[in-house]
């Protein structure tokens, strides 16, 4: 119910869908062959957003193109990544302490350095991340030889909450990335000010 919500939820809610109409909302960020999609439907539903439906589409057919499986396409991702942190820190500092009231020091300790230290280690692992591992295989197969090659899940959507609203968000996204995946990002309504700097920044 709404009298169990956050206030600041509640107070969306009630300016921006009406009682008989609040269903779920959607945000999705995303990068498809180096071109930025983005298509923000805060206080739209998301059996109404038609646009959504095609960025999904767009999104799953470069996934089966497997352009975003490549080593190369996957260290270029999070290399943007880590040049967007840099570029947008302030922003982002800025919007935690609108949405949570925290300061630098804070934000830059629980959320910012968390993320930096995520992405180099996952720019270190990528090349063991695709690699494959050789298995055995039985002596009626011989000379053949076995090997489990990782791929893809595809298409990922990414909930984040509003009491963490960069790390959760982009801390699975690194993740996802990583693995060669495209990413829907729903970032929380609640913390408008961090999902607004996310918007901007992807």
């Amino acid at each position: 119910s709404d009298e169990n919500q956050h206030p600041a939820r509640r107070h969306h809610l009630a300016t921006t869908i009406p009682p008989e109409r609040r269903r779920s909302r959607l945000c999705i960020y995303g990068r498809l062959k180096g071109q930025r999609i983005i298509c923000n439907t805060f206080g739209i539903l998301v059996t109404m957003a038609a646009p959504i439906k095609q960025h999904i589409s767009e999104l799953r057919q470069a996934v089966r193109s497997r352009h975003t499986h490549s080593l190369e396409w996957r260290q270029s991702q999070l290399q943007a990544f880590q040049s967007m942190l840099e570029a947008h820190q302030d922003d982002f500092i800025k919007a935690l302490e609108t949405d949570l009231g925290r300061s630098s020091f804070i934000s830059e300790l629980s959320e910012l350095n968390i993320l930096k230290v995520a992405l180099k280690e996952a720019i270190a692992s990528l090349p063991s991340y695709v690699a494959p591992t050789k298995v055995s295989v039985p002596i009626s197969v011989f000379p053949s030889s076995g090997s489990i090659v990782p791929e893809p899940l595809g298409l990922v959507l990414i909930l984040s909450p509003w009491n963490y609203p960069l790390v959760l968000a982009l801390h699975p996204m690194i993740g996802a990335i990583s693995a060669g995946n495209a990413v829907i990002l729903k970032p929380s309504e609640v913390s408008s000010a961090s999902s607004k700097v996310l918007a901007k920044a992807i």
